[in-house]
């Protein structure tokens, strides 16, 4: 009489839980083992093994066919068991994957500014001003005003969070669900600039672009232009380079952190 069918184990659910060695033990070879939690531990060194396999006068010879066969069964269990759990840590083994061919500096462009969209859209601001170069889209604001690293670094702080606070918020208003249009990027000086547009409540068409530059051998966003003109020109001739001649670079600092949170 052929052995009833039975279903895969469940047992690499509990691997590695010594409290269920029981259960795994059933599940492997459906063997009712009624035994105490101290004799099962037993099972899991070859000293152990030995003790029990040796105790003839309690268990007697081994004449039962249907015990020889539970001892086996115990002793394949122990293998298994002493083998660093191999079975069930071991990872299967995974098909060596082609090389993924490298993006194009264009491609890894696109690939920026769009994950950029996606996370203003979804106001994931930290994510979004990961892909700004915060730093040196400060540098450009500054231009040719002599500031110390120290101001240099407050400055760049206090911009970070005007573009989090102020222009992520505004930007939402067009990327939220409105289709942008990419056009083909466009490389040269070292830098890429990828015009887009977006139509405004179906009828107003704001054109703009994105400006990046390759930095530590990732591409971030270090710029932006509307109307042919570059943002970090506008905003460094009508409010930074006044505010920096008249009020200093700390006052200045103080002024963008203040904008930032009004």
């Amino acid at each position: 009489m052929s052995a009833p069918k039975r279903n895969p184990p469940a047992f690499i659910r509990k691997s590695g839980f010594e409290s269920d060695r029981k259960a795994l033990v059933r599940e492997l070879f459906s063997v009712d083992l009624d035994l105490p939690y101290g004799l099962l531990y037993e099972t899991s060194d070859p000293l152990g093994i030995a003790r029990i396999l040796g105790r003839k006068k309690t268990l007697g010879f081994l004449s039962d066919i249907r015990y020889r066969v539970k001892q086996i069964r115990i002793l394949l269990v122990t293998f298994l068991l002493l083998g660093n759990v191999s079975v069930f840590s071991e990872e299967a083994p995974q098909t060596p994957s082609a090389e993924t061919p490298t993006a194009s500096p264009e491609e890894q462009s696109l690939s920026t500014v769009k994950k950029l969209v996606g996370f203003i859209r979804f106001k994931k601001n930290d994510k979004a001003l990961a892909l700004i170069h915060v730093g040196r889209f400060s540098e450009l604001l500054v231009g040719n005003h002599k500031i110390t690293p120290a101001e240099r670094k407050d400055f760049e702080e206090a911009v970070g969070e005007y573009i989090s606070n102020k222009a992520f918020p505004i930007a939402v208003q067009y990327f939220d669900k409105i289709d942008i249009t990419y056009e083909k990027p466009i490389l040269k000086d070292k830098k890429i600039r990828i015009g887009s547009s977006i139509l405004y409540k179906g009828s107003d068409q704001i054109a703009f672009a994105w400006i990046l530059s390759e930095i530590d051998g990732s591409w971030y966003i270090t710029d932006f232009e509307t109307e042919g003109k570059l943002a970090t020109d506008i905003n460094r001739t009508k409010n930074i380079e006044p505010s920096l001649k008249k009020n200093g670079v700390k006052e200045t600092i103080l002024l963008v952190r203040k904008a930032a949170k009004s």
